[in-house]
């Protein structure tokens, strides 16, 4: 069965041309597996040149892990690793950059291929059996953002979706796992006289299977195809814009819709992350209590936000906050209306999922070279009074730390906060990645103590 191939990318982030910085690159041992990600991509975010030169002389498939020169700021290398085996490199002309590339066997990897192999298999046929339909089934029902990747909202229920980019002709072989579902096509797309059938295998973490379709053979040598009827405008058939097929399993809840002969992956966002299902998702409240409101020997005052100054960016974003859980309390600011504030105490961990959308990317000399995408790096930043950037007690992890995101695409974020049980009180602006300048937004976090 065909892999997905991936690329793993690293990171040379900006500052790093500077041996006081303590940065190297992002990250600096990244592990790959032959076959799955073996071919390594390293971006260049940083001001001036760089390049990538291997500690060791190693060639692999006739090619030296060399960049063979500069990498100019916003350009990329790229290198395939053909062998396993444990690889030191370094910048230069900034020997203090040095990473580690890792590269595994494919069959000793812990990477596995269907994410419900080693489970009691419960089996759901689907359009091959009488007995099992899928739970949903929509023809030429058009959603908002069917055209698109990320969150997307069928039948009053939230996704994720990504499109793949194989032909569905030359789906034979295929699977991709997303958001813990293995999605596979081991016979592809069958073409019958009767119309084009895609034959779908998915698996979930808990042991349970749902098949579409499949060959049947009888023993008069006859046969028969089924699967999920592709959409055509030469019928008769069921559809001739587009299909969508959810299944019974729940939690997730999984399917795909073909549209235009693309085929859309899809898995039902969690519960506990959607916000018109969730009534446990804080909401925002009217009047801020006392502890977030006055706080006694505040280490930390917002103040007003001011107008930062904005370089020229290559790209415009925007995100939308999805998600928040784990807060005392979210609150409207009165000092700044339309800003809110997320109330932390200390000893407890608050999360924030929300959605970043790539509205337009600028090409030009200094865009990454991609087509249509471009990296960004998920940066967090504090601000408060009299210029202090610390934020003593409090750490923020954030997820993925950076992205591939192309032209009018989307990607989830999640950013934990953690208040220590010695955090200082205080209230923080916080811009939330893509960052203010280009189109991220600005939120109030207040740590204080309000179970005193």
């Amino acid at each position: 069965m065909a892999l997905m191939t991936i690329t793993q990318t690293i990171l040379i982030p900006p500052g790093s041309e500077n041996s006081s910085s303590n940065k190297t690159y992002s990250p600096d041992v990244a592990t790959v597996v032959l076959g799955v990600n073996n071919t390594v991509t390293w971006v260049n975010q940083a001001e001036t040149t760089n390049s990538i030169v291997s500690d060791m002389p190693l060639q692999q498939d006739g090619k030296s892990f060399d960049s063979n020169g500069v990498i100019k700021p916003g350009g990329s290398y790229q290198f395939t690793f053909t062998e396993p085996g444990t690889f030191g490199y370094h910048g230069e002309p900034h020997p203090w950059q040095k990473g580690t590339i890792i590269v595994l066997p494919y069959e000793s990897s812990n990477f596995t291929p269907f994410a419900a192999k080693t489970y009691n298999l419960k089996q759901v046929h689907y359009y091959d059996s009488s007995n099992f339909h899928p739970k949903v089934s929509l023809y030429d029902y058009s959603y908002d953002g069917i055209d698109k990747d990320g969150l997307v909202s069928i039948d009053n229920q939230n996704f994720y979706q990504t499109t793949l980019d194989n032909d569905i002709y030359k789906l034979k072989g295929i699977f991709a796992q997303f958001h813990n579902v293995t999605f596979s096509f081991p016979e592809g797309t069958l073409t019958t006289p009767g119309g084009a059938f895609v034959n779908l295998d998915v698996k979930f973490q808990d042991g349970s299977e749902e098949i579409y379709g499949g060959t049947t053979s009888n023993p008069d040598g006859s046969g028969m195809a089924g699967g999920i009827p592709t959409p055509t405008q030469y019928g008769p058939h069921v559809s001739t814009n587009s299909i969508t097929v959810l299944g019974n399993h729940t939690m997730p809840q999984a399917g795909l819709t073909i549209y235009h002969d693309k085929i859309k992956l899809l898995v039902s966002a969690d519960d506990k992350m959607s916000i018109e299902n969730n009534t446990s998702v804080n909401k925002i409240l009217g009047i801020i209590p006392s502890c977030a409101s006055t706080i006694p020997h505040q280490y930390a005052i917002a103040g007003p936000p001011g107008d930062p100054m904005c370089p020229y960016a290559n790209f415009v974003a925007s995100d939308k906050i999805l998600n928040a859980t784990g807060f005392y309390g979210i609150y409207n600011y009165t000092s700044y209306p339309g800003t809110l504030n997320y109330v932390l105490e200390p000893s407890h961990n608050g999360t924030i999922m929300f959605l970043i959308h790539m509205n337009m990317i600028h090409h030009n000399a200094s865009t990454i070279p991609y087509f249509n995408q471009i990296n960004i790096t998920n940066d967090i930043v504090f601000m408060h009074d009299a210029g202090m950037h610390n934020h003593p007690g409090v750490d923020v992890l954030v997820e993925p730390k950076s992205q591939m995101i192309r032209d009018d695409g989307s990607s989830i974020v999640t950013m934990t906060f953690s208040a220590s049980k010695d955090a200082l009180p205080g209230v923080y602006w916080v811009t939330l990645p893509p960052g203010f300048c280009v189109g991220g937004q600005m939120i109030i976090l207040t740590v204080t103590d309000c179970e005193k």
